[in-house]
C-alpha cells in the first residue's frame, strides 16, 4: 500500500480518518470535539466506562448516559466499530491497547498489514502470546463489520 498515515496528537476536527478511544466517554468528548465526521472517520471505541471525576463527584446520579453517546456515534461516525475492549482484554490477559491496536487495524483504514502488526508485537518482547492473543480478537472482531454494543 503506497498510503503513507500521518499521526498527529494536535488534528483539526473532521480531518481525522480514525479515532481511538479506550472507553464510551472518551468516545463522546471525540465526537462532542466534532474529530469524527459521517463521510470520513472510523470511530473505534470501547463500550465500556470509566467514571470521569464530574460523575463521581455530583450530588447523586452523576453518571453520563451512554446511550447517547451510541446514538452519536451511529449518526456521526462514517463507521462505528464499538464493543467492550475492556472484557476481551480481559479474557485473553492482556491489555485494552492491544485489542485497539487490533480493531484499529481490522478497520481497514491504517496501511498495515496484519502480518506486520503482529512482527511488530512479536519484536517489542513484551507480553507478546497475550498481546497476539488481544490484537488477534479485536481485529476479527472489526472485521465482522460495523456494531454498536452497550
Amino acid at each position: 500500500d503506497s498510503r503513507v498515515p500521518v499521526m498527529s496528537l494536535t488534528p483539526n476536527p473532521g480531518d481525522v480518518d480514525i479515532v481511538a478511544a479506550s472507553e464510551l466517554v472518551e468516545a463522546g468528548r471525540m465526537l462532542q470535539g466534532g474529530f469524527v465526521h459521517p463521510r470520513r472517520t472510523v470511530l473505534v471505541a470501547s463500550t465500556h466506562g470509566e467514571y470521569a471525576v464530574s460523575e463521581k463527584a455530583a450530588m447523586g446520579d452523576g453518571r453520563y448516559d451512554g446511550q447517547r453517546v451510541l446514538d452519536a456515534a451511529a449518526r456521526l461516525a462514517r463507521q462505528a466499530l464499538l464493543f467492550d475492549m475492556r472484557e476481551l482484554a480481559q479474557r485473553h490477559g492482556t491489555v485494552i491497547n492491544t485489542v485497539m491496536f487490533g480493531a484499529m487495524v481490522g478497520s481497514g483504514v491504517l496501511p498495515f498489514s496484519r502480518e506486520a502488526c503482529e512482527q511488530a508485537i512479536r519484536v517489542s518482547g513484551k507480553a507478546v502470546e497475550a498481546c497476539l492473543r488481544g490484537f488477534g480478537a479485536g481485529l476479527e472482531r472489526a472485521r465482522s463489520g460495523a456494531m454498536v454494543e452497550a
